[in-house]
C-alpha cells in the first residue's frame, strides 16, 4: 500500500463531521476520537452515560466532578472536596497543639484564612477571554456556561 499524504487525507475528511471521521476510522480498527476540549469532555454524553461523572452536592452548587482515577461508575461514593482552609482549626488544634484562643488570634490578624471560596472569583471580560483565546489557553468561551450547574 502506498503511502498517503497529508494534504489527501486533510481533502478527504474536510467536509465531514469529525465524530463521524472518527467513526469511520474506528470501523476500520485504528483508534480515532476528535480532539476534544474541557467543554466537549464535560457535556460527553457517553461519558455521562458510563459514570464517568457524577453530580457533588452539599455546596451551594452542584458540580460535576470525575470519579477516582478518571470515572468509578455509580457505585463509586463522590464527595465534595475541602475548601481552602477548611481543616485549619484541626490541624493547628490536634497536630500543631495550638489552643482555641491561639487559633483565634491567628485568624484575627490574618495569619491564617480559608482562602477565597469560588464564587468570590470575578469572571473575566470579553477582552481578557480573546487575549486568552489569541495565546493559545483557551480554544473558545461559552457564555451560556453559569458556573458549575450541570442540569441532568
Amino acid at each position: 500500500m502506498g503511502e498517503v499524504s497529508r494534504a489527501a487525507v486533510a481533502e478527504a475528511v474536510a467536509e465531514r463531521d469529525a465524530l463521524e471521521v472518527a467513526r469511520a476510522l474506528q470501523d476500520a480498527g485504528v483508534a480515532a476520537h476528535p480532539v476534544s476540549d474541557a467543554g466537549d469532555v464535560a457535556g460527553d454524553e457517553h461519558l455521562w452515560a458510563r459514570g464517568f461523572f457524577g453530580l457533588l452536592s452539599g455546596r451551594e452548587d452542584m458540580r460535576p466532578h470525575g470519579g477516582p482515577a478518571f470515572g468509578g461508575g455509580a457505585d463509586i461514593r463522590m464527595t465534595p472536596g475541602h475548601r481552602p482552609g477548611e481543616d485549619n482549626r484541626a490541624v493547628l488544634r490536634d497536630i500543631a497543639g495550638l489552643s482555641d484562643a491561639e487559633i483565634d488570634a491567628a485568624e484575627a490578624v490574618g495569619v491564617i484564612g480559608g482562602g477565597p471560596s469560588s464564587t468570590e472569583r470575578p469572571r473575566a471580560t470579553a477582552a481578557e477571554y480573546a487575549v486568552r483565546i489569541e495565546r493559545g489557553e483557551l480554544s473558545r468561551v461559552d457564555d451560556a456556561f453559569d458556573g458549575w450547574t450541570h442540569a441532568r
